[in-house]
């Protein structure tokens, strides 16, 4: 990281090819991640780890649904010899909650070494 005030130079860059800046001096200057900035990403102030797992815990049921139904949605444009049986939809199903529980475990290992943002509401 860098600090707020300090010039990046980038690799081959030529700053006598480069224009002036024309928003004033560079102590004024806002710098913003272009990810959070772009998507409109704002920090999670309120969510601690407890709340984190409350939502996890109240959501997996739901997002559980929503990835049966798109296999389901899927398997209808399959032809007949690829479209998975139900067996095979609940093995995947069981696959993607294994996969979403490891997930769930590394966020709330690493909950104080990360930040947490949530993009606009539309």
């Amino acid at each position: 990281m860098f600090s707020d005030n300090e010039d990046v130079a980038l690799a081959g860059a030529n700053a006598s090819a480069e224009a002036e800046d024309e928003g004033g001096s560079s102590e004024s200057k806002e710098r913003k991640l272009d990810l959070v900035h772009n998507f409109g990403l704002q920090e999670l102030d309120f969510m601690d780890k407890a709340g984190f797992k409350e939502y996890v815990m109240l959501g997996i049921p739901k997002w559980t649904g929503y990835q049966k139904q798109l296999l389901q949605d899927a398997n209808s444009f399959l032809t007949k010899d690829k479209k998975l049986s139900e067996e095979d939809i609940a093995e995947e199903i069981k696959k993607w909650k294994k996969g979403l529980n490891e997930f769930i475990k590394y966020v709330i290992k690493q909950w104080k070494n990360s930040n947490h943002l949530l993009g606009q509401m539309l």
